[in-house]
C-alpha cells in the first residue's frame, strides 16, 4: 500500500471515528432532554393563562392560581372544586356549571361573571368579592361565605342561598324573588264573596339578614286574580327587595239542588 493511500485510509477512521461519538453524543443529549421535558404537569391538566387547572381536584391537590388574571375566559363544566383563586380577576368569565366547591375567592374580581346552568358554589368563600352585574342562573350557594361580598345588582334565577352568609354583603339593586328570602307563591280560592284572605310563613333570616316585611301583611284579603307582593330584605349594609305572587282562583260555581223524584208525590 502507497503512503498516500494509507493516508487516506487513517483520516476514514479518524472521520468515521468522530461521526460514531457525534452520533452518541447526540443520542445522550436527546435522552437528557427527554428526561428534562418529558415530565408532564399532569395529562389532564389544562392551562389557562397562567393558571395550571388541577384534573380531578381534592381538598389537598387542587388549582392554586391566587391573583391571577382570567378576565373574559370560558371556564365552562371544569371542576375547580378547592381551588384557591384568591383575588383572581374573573371579570366577565363564563362559568356554566362550574364547580367551585369549597373554592377560596376572597377579594375576587367576579364582576358581569356569568354563572349559568346551575354552577356550584357551594361553600365558597367569596369573602369581599366584587360580584357587581354577576349572572347567578339556578346557581347553589348553600353555606356559601359572602361576608361584605358586594354583590350589586345581580341577575338571580333560582338561587340557592340556604346557610349561606350574607353579614355585611351589599344587596343594592339585588331582586332576591324566588329565593328562600322571599315568601312562594301562593295560590287559594276565593270564598262566595269572591276574595280571599291568605296567609303566609315569615321567610328565614339568614346569617347577616333580617326580613323587612312587605306592602301587604300575611293574613291580608285579595280580590280574585294575580296580586304582587313586593317584600324588602335587609344587611347591615343595605336592602334589597323581591316579589312573590298571590293567585286567587274563581269560587267553584254551586250547583243547582236536585229535588227527590217523589218530593210532590207520584
Amino acid at each position: 500500500m502507497s503512503d498516500s493511500a494509507a493516508r487516506r485510509r487513517g483520516l476514514f477512521r479518524r472521520q468515521g471515528f468522530n461521526l460514531t461519538l457525534a452520533a452518541v453524543g447526540m443520542s445522550a443529549g436527546l435522552a437528557v432532554a427527554g428526561l428534562v421535558t418529558g415530565i408532564p404537569v399532569a395529562s389532564a391538566d389544562t392551562v389557562i393563562g397562567n393558571c395550571t387547572i388541577v384534573s380531578s381536584p381534592t381538598p389537598t391537590v387542587h388549582t392554586v392560581c391566587p391573583g391571577v388574571d382570567l378576565t373574559g375566559s370560558d371556564l365552562s363544566n371544569f371542576d375547580l372544586s378547592h381551588a384557591d383563586l384568591t383575588g383572581a380577576k374573573l371579570y366577565q368569565a363564563k362559568l356554566t356549571s362550574t364547580n367551585l366547591t369549597g373554592a377560596k375567592l376572597t377579594d375576587a374580581n367576579l364582576a358581569l361573571a356569568r354563572f349559568y346552568g346551575g354552577a356550584n358554589l357551594s361553600y365558597t368563600d367569596l369573602t369581599g368579592a366584587d360580584m357587581y352585574g354577576v349572572y347567578l342562573d339556578s346557581a347553589n350557594l348553600t353555606s356559601a361565605n359572602l361576608t361584605n361580598a358586594k354583590l350589586t345588582y345581580p341577575v338571580m334565577n333560582s338561587v340557592n342561598l340556604t346557610d349561606a352568609n350574607l353579614t355585611g354583603a351589599d344587596l343594592t339593586g339585588a331582586d332576591v324573588s324566588d329565593t328562600l328570602l322571599i315568601p312562594s307563591y301562593q295560590k287559594v280560592t276565593a270564598d262566595l264573596t269572591g276574595s280571599a284572605s291568605v296567609t303566609w310563613p315569615t321567610p328565614p333570616n339568614l346569617t347577616g339578614t333580617t326580613f323587612g316585611g312587605c306592602d301587604r301583611a300575611s293574613g291580608s284579603s285579595f280580590p280574585v286574580g294575580w296580586t304582587t307582593v313586593r317584600c324588602t330584605v335587609n344587611t347591615s349594609a343595605s336592602q334589597a327587595s323581591g316579589t312573590f305572587i298571590v293567585d286567587v282562583a274563581e269560587p267553584a260555581s254551586n250547583p243547582e239542588p236536585t229535588l227527590p223524584g217523589n218530593l210532590f208525590g207520584s
